[in-house]
């Protein structure tokens, strides 16, 4: 079948791009001819520019706009060297995948990622995502799409709802958010693995040459300021390792110790190569249980995705309050057990998958 993908396609973002690439692939395995749809909206390409009028004219506030100068002009070499690694990666591994908006699909795939939050660039909902669209296929369907932080207003909630009932199937990444779809009278909502944790570690080490690495450091994944700096230095010394901070935006000068520039290629091989493994997102936690890295995540908000994955893997105790102090047990995790439950979830995930894009009577 020809299905296409509507995600986060060309976002400058690791975890985006990687889960695109996951969900691609799994598709691909499936044995369908699978595409992004190259949907990208002009809010979206004004969020990456190394600077742009229209983006400073969305913040909201006085305050928020001069840091937006400030950050652009005084950081604007690390800013334009990342955006560089991440075109020429989107060039190489997206583009020559994606297809028109124009084109005809069998089944289209919504998700993953938090294709329906409100977006901060415009500040509501995209209805595109949530299938509400002239793009012309056959099917329309989700798969663990996340809202990031869930809607309290019941207008915001009226809203979503009758954007969902564009899709023929609905399959979400958080306990949370299946709860209040459920809340919402939708009976079936299916709560599925990110598309990264649907692939084994040699796709992964395979597909991106990865290597081991004889330097003995830590990985401080910094999507969230959820980490004390002077703690994870102690901790990191306590071990004999040195720390090196990855950020998820150039909002520092590069250096060994603080990388800002890396492409998702050299973000893999960053956690691959950590004798141990700090998070404060998402898919820092996801590729840390891919690689079988020790590991401690905090979360200042947005904690859902990862606090639903945390406790179906047992590993409640490696979620740590923000700022807290670091446990001496984060060498011990049972990977055996782990892998026992994802493998699990992993066969369930992709039996949802396949059954949401296929034709077949669903009683069959």
């Amino acid at each position: 079948m020809k299905i296409g993908i509507l995600t986060y396609h060309r976002s400058n973002n690791y975890g985006a791009l990687l889960q695109g690439l996951a969900l691609r692939e799994v598709l691909v395995r499936l044995g369908h001819h699978v595409t992004f749809i190259d949907y990208w909206p002009s809010y979206h390409r004004h969020m990456y520019a190394l600077f742009s009028i229209t983006w400073l004219m969305f913040l909201k506030g006085t305050k928020c706009k001069l840091n937006y100068i400030k950050r652009c002009f005084n950081y604007y070499a690390s800013r334009k060297a990342r955006k560089e690694k991440f075109d020429l990666f989107i060039t190489k591994q997206i583009e020559p995948y994606t297809s028109s908006t124009n084109e005809t699909y069998d089944v289209i795939v919504h998700g993953s990622d938090q294709i329906w939050r409100k977006q901060p660039e415009i500040y509501k909902y995209n209805p595109v995502y949530f299938g509400k669209h002239k793009i012309k296929a056959k099917k329309k369907v989700s798969y663990a799409a996340s809202m990031g932080i869930l809607p309290k207003k019941e207008y915001d909630k009226t809203i979503i709802k009758g954007y969902l009932s564009n899709l023929d199937h609905i399959s979400v990444r958080e306990s949370s958010l299946q709860r209040m779809l459920y809340d919402q009278g939708f009976s079936n909502v299916f709560l599925n693995l990110d598309p990264t944790l649907l692939l084994p570690m040699d796709y992964w080490v395979n597909q991106f040459e990865l290597k081991s690495d004889n330097d003995s450091y830590a990985l401080y994944y910094k999507i969230q300021d959820s980490f004390d700096m002077i703690e994870l230095h102690r901790y990191t010394k306590s071990r004999g390792l040195k720390l090196i901070v990855i950020h998820s935006q150039a909002r520092c000068a590069e250096t060994k110790e603080n990388i800002t520039t890396a492409d998702p290629q050299r973000f893999l091989q960053l956690i691959y190569g950590a004798k141990m493994v700090f998070t404060s997102s998402f898919h820092g936690l996801a590729f840390s249980l891919i690689f079988h890295k020790p590991f401690y995540a905090s979360f200042t908000k947005n904690s859902d995705r990862a606090s639903s994955l945390m406790k179906l893997c047992g590993l409640d105790d490696h979620l740590l309050v923000p700022y807290s102090m670091i446990p001496s047990y984060g060498d011990a995790i049972n990977y055996l057990g782990v892998d026992n439950v994802l493998n699990e979830l992993k066969d369930l995930s992709i039996k949802n998958l396949e059954k949401s894009v296929s034709f077949k009577n669903e009683e069959e």
